[in-house]
């Protein structure tokens, strides 16, 4: 049998509306539009997917990411790449970027030492990142990639679809 804890967790999950992830990118960019042309950075994706969640606390991912990004910068001009892949009924999204190369440890101590230099919202930010995504059934992970560091959550795909053929269970939009 269930916990009411959990029974509360997948009702709230349940009354989560479906979401234009282009339209809450778009908006995430709006809001970080200033530090972005600030830091000369490129944010490039393209189509992304219809999901199940909060478009509010999913915007506020997309920010804390892109930030990240542009405060992780190396000397040249941030690029930051937004792909979305389906595996079964989740979206998995990658936020990549061509910032410094930083280990999951690494980048933990690094969001300490920003936070010790006057940057105070660093550490709550990425906590909060963890909790929206949690909040979603889902947990973000950290990961070098080759020019730079990837972050990727996966989301639930809309019922529509969910209920989609069998040979479309694995699709990407970013091919």
């Amino acid at each position: 049998m269930r916990s009411s804890m959990a029974l509360s967790i997948s009702r709230r999950r349940r009354m989560l509306p479906r979401v234009d992830l282009n339209v809450v990118l778009g908006e995430a960019r709006a809001n970080l539009h200033e530090t972005i042309e600030a830091a000369g950075a490129l944010v490039v994706h393209r189509e992304l997917p219809n999901v199940v969640g909060n478009p509010e606390q999913l915007a506020n991912v997309f920010e804390r990411l892109i930030s990240d990004a542009i405060a992780f910068r190396r000397d040249e001009a941030p690029l930051v790449t937004i792909r979305s892949n389906r595996v079964d009924n989740k979206w998995h999204i990658c936020v990549q970027d061509n910032g410094v190369r930083l280990r999951a440890r690494e980048r933990w101590r690094r969001l300490l030492h920003l936070r010790r230099a006057g940057y105070r919202e660093t550490g709550r930010e990425a906590v909060r990142v963890r909790q929206i995504l949690r909040r979603h059934g889902s947990r973000i992970r950290y990961g070098d990639v080759p020019g730079g560091v990837a972050s990727t959550f996966a989301l639930p795909a809309t019922r529509d679809e969910r209920r989609a053929s069998p040979e479309a269970s694995v699709k990407g939009r970013d091919e």
